[in-house]
């Protein structure tokens, strides 16, 4: 009976553990007025584990109550208590509002990186009075309460460490386009991003994660002092979850590649570790057995020692899981072999993906703010892909001889070169899709050398490295040869094979794609998977082709002139779409926060979700990042052809043929249709050599409406741009500077006279753009001054004779 049970129990673990995740991600994406009120949680939360207990008794234990009529009522009343629990559980994965202000807060150190100068920790708070309110904040944010997770730089603390700080606190950004598709349930994480803070006092140090954080530091200038610094910023990402010392090149390269998990300590970085240890454990076990008899008889018996290995085991796991950080992979992979050692040590076989399944429940009920992470959801749908891999190479048992050739030649095929990656990339392609607007097609090659090399070679070199504190004379040099291969091997097939960049799915294209990665993640196999899978990619490929696709709210009508400024945060981007179906962008940059590349995350999604495929210009306007940030991942993933720039400032090597000079366009006015571009400045001789002061400004004119670009030219320029030109009216202008008070003059603003004035500045700007005395100035001439900081993204619409801006 006990054994009925249990299968009863194990066997639809998994679908218990999916059907819980799904309600969890669902109902916290609820809003407040769906959400059990608190008073109901404690009582509804024991009545529907009851429920749902009473169930599997009933269906195991009483006699009238079996057969496939009762196991199905069992089932979908289990649902139901699943359901229940996820509606009351799921308000934990929510944050409650967030305000900007001055906070006194008091947290502890959850998680340190960085060394040197370049230092930072992760607070949870557990306490935050408000002092002030920022009135920066133009969108609705979130309460720092106890619980958020803030990020704070500068912050050198021990691990573990009880601190109290004042900190000036905004809204993180958030980027709002009009883009058509699906997007990723909003992320329930900390919102709060710090502007700054005064001193942070330390209340009290514990210390075993003193010690902890002090191990961690050895290691970090072990690394440092025995390498050379990309070695060792791969050394740290890979043994401590530290990737703050990796470069963005890199980072950007070994994603491209489909690579960028070896650079995260994920569960291939977990099994070898402890694999290795148990191992070592092994060998000196069995020299003492050998040579120490008496200790062998008393203490490690042949008897004892399979428990004591996967004892071993699981305190090896636990223990790496604390030094690396416990980010989501660390931890799947922490607890799997947690659990599966332990029903080794006590005797049981248990099944993989009961292990799997009840980790996601154990995960997703601790910490259900993980539910709506990515790298949880990329950690279990990888996970699943690789443990129901077919066990034979034909997956047909006794039945191999009665099954078509055709069959047994395509269950072969599935073990062999890039089949296995291709299953693991396609139980992960929701996400990818969803959060990433991309496909990393090179990791069907990239991985089949990438991770056998990882796990045989570079792994157990920096392992024996940092063990041995880089005594042995070789070590260094096997660690910086084994990591060059694998960074140059990364790099040459994010260079080959692209990623596959997509606009945001359609709901049928989702709806398409879950169930065909779901049956891959549960070994799905032979004939009948290379059939569903064969169609799904059709299905996809033809529909993407015959679907139309146009930003939120645009329309078709080709007597349009549409101008669109996205929301890229601190910097500029707009794309221009001519009546005749030509397009420009002007300007591809952003919040020029660390890892963020605009262009792959705003520019290049828009576009694609646009229908285009193919731009007539892209124009830079001067050498900042903060309007060329994106002009990379454009120029991949997009046919230009001609780069308007004074600069070769983030435009890759390959496309410096295509750029034009400003000298080349000056005076001589391009075509579009109906519409003309003319480049203002920096035309003839500019003795101003800033940066800002030499943007290019650009005029499009249709019928009678004027739409003026101007970079971030300051009052110096814009004084001789007035001397130059009889007029510069226009019905629209992008305000210079993101609406600095070094620009936008008296006198500019008064030529220009617009009706609309636009600032593409980012939320909670530092720089505290735009000034106030600027907005003033252009609303004072009778402007409607927008910003993208207020708004997101911008459309104004021109048939020729008046313009509009057009709702979303």
């Amino acid at each position: 009976m006990g054994s009925r049970i249990a299968g009863a129990v194990l066997g639809p673990l998994p679908w218990i553990a999916g059907f819980w995740i799904m309600c969890l991600v669902l109902f916290s994406q609820a809003p407040e007025t769906w959400r059990c009120p608190e008073p109901y949680k404690g009582p509804v939360l024991c009545l529907s584990i009851l429920w749902g207990m009473s169930c599997v008794w009933l269906a195991t234990r009483v006699p009238w109550f079996r057969g496939s009529l009762a196991l199905g009522t069992a089932g979908a009343t289990l649902a139901a208590a699943v359901a229940v629990l996820a509606w009351v559980a799921a308000p934990s994965a929510v944050q409650r509002p967030f305000v900007g202000g001055t906070y006194g807060i008091q947290g502890v150190a959850v998680h340190t990186w960085g060394h040197g100068a370049d230092v930072g920790c992760q607070l949870r708070v557990f306490q935050a009075h408000p002092v002030g309110q920022v009135p920066l904040c133009h969108r609705p944010v979130q309460h720092l309460t106890p619980g958020t997770r803030i990020r704070l730089r500068g912050c050198d603390v021990p691990l573990g460490s009880r601190v109290r700080l004042l900190a000036r606190m905004s809204e993180r950004p958030q980027y709002e386009n009009p883009i058509e598709g699906l997007s990723w349930p909003c992320s329930q994480e900390p919102r709060g991003m710090v502007l700054d803070s005064g001193s942070v006092d330390v209340l009290d140090s514990p210390w075993a994660p003193r010690m902890l954080d002090r191990a961690r530091h050895h290691v970090r200038q072990l690394l440092g002092r025995t390498l050379s610094p990309e070695t060792a910023a791969l050394g740290q990402a890979m043994l401590l979850g530290d990737r703050s010392s990796l470069d963005w090149d890199m980072r950007q390269h070994w994603s491209d590649a489909g690579v960028a998990h070896v650079l995260a300590v994920s569960g291939l970085h977990v099994g070898l570790v402890v694999w290795m240890a148990v191992a070592l454990l092994g060998t000196i076990m069995a020299g003492l057995l050998r040579w120490w008899p008496l200790v062998g008889v008393a203490l490690l018996s042949r008897w004892t020692w399979p428990n004591l290995r996967w004892a071993a085991a699981g305190i090896l796991a636990v223990g790496f899981m604390v030094f690396t950080g416990g980010s989501p992979s660390v931890c799947r992979a922490g607890w799997m072999v947690l659990i599966y050692a332990g029903l080794q040590w006590m005797g049981r076989v248990p099944a993989p993906s009961a292990v799997l399944a009840t980790v996601g429940l154990v995960l997703s009920t601790v910490r259900p703010e993980w539910v709506l992470d990515p790298g949880f959801f990329l950690s279990l749908g990888a996970t699943a892909a690789l443990i129901h891999l077919p066990t034979s190479p034909f997956g047909l048992g006794s039945e191999k001889a009665s099954v078509s050739p055709l069959a047994a030649g395509l269950e072969a095929l599935e073990h062999v070169g890039t089949v296995p990656t291709f299953r693991i990339l396609v139980a992960c392609s929701p996400v990818l899709w969803l959060c990433f607007g991309q496909l990393p097609l090179g990791a069907l090659i990239a991985n089949v050398v990438a991770v056998p090399w990882t796990a045989l070679v570079v792994l157990p070199l920096v392992l024996v490295h940092v063990v041995s504190f880089g005594a042995v004379p070789a070590s260094s040099f096997a660690v910086e040869l084994s990591c060059a291969v694998l960074s140059s091997w990364a790099m040459q097939v994010g260079h080959w094979i692209p990623p596959l960049a997509l606009p945001s799915p359609l709901g049928w294209q989702l709806a398409l794609l879950v169930p065909w990665s779901v049956f891959t993640a549960m070994g799905g196999s032979g004939l009948r998977w290379w059939t569903v899978t064969v169609g799904t990619v059709v299905v996809l490929a033809g529909g993407a082709h015959w679907t139309p696709r146009e930003p939120i709210g645009s329309t078709s009508d080709l007597s349009l002139l549409e101008v669109t400024f996205l929301d890229v945060g601190q910097g500029d981007a707009a794309w221009v779409r001519f009546p005749n179906g030509q397009s420009m962008v002007i300007d591809a940059g952003g919040h020029t926060q660390p890892f963020w590349d605009p262009g792959r995350r705003v520019v290049v999604p828009f576009l694609l979700g646009a229908g285009v495929r193919h731009l007539d210009a892209l124009v830079v306007s001067h050498g900042h990042p903060d309007h060329y940030g994106g002009v990379r991942a454009i120029l991949e993933q997009l046919e230009v052809d001609q780069i308007w720039s004074e600069t070769s400032k983030g435009i890759p090597e390959g496309f410096h043929t295509k750029i034009v000079s400003p000298g080349i366009l000056c005076h001589a006015p391009r075509s579009f249709g109906d519409v003309r571009v003319e480049v203002l400045w920096p035309c003839g001789e500019v003795t101003l050599q800033d940066a800002n002061n030499r943007s290019i400004t650009m005029r499009i004119t249709y019928g009678t409406q004027r739409v003026l670009f101007t970079g971030d030219l300051e009052a110096p320029a814009e004084a001789q741009l007035l001397q130059r030109n009889a007029t510069l009216d226009a019905s629209l202008v992008k305000v210079p500077h993101h609406g600095s008070r070094t620009s936008s003059s008296s006198g500019f603003v008064e030529a220009v006279g617009p009706q609309w004035a636009v600032v593409s500045s980012g939320v909670c700007s530092r720089y505290g753009h735009p000034h106030p005395d600027v907005r003033q100035r252009w609303a004072k001439q009778g402007a409607d001054v927008l910003s993208t900081a207020q708004t997101g993204a911008i459309q104004w619409v021109s048939d020729g004779r008046r313009g509009w801006i057009r709702e979303r």
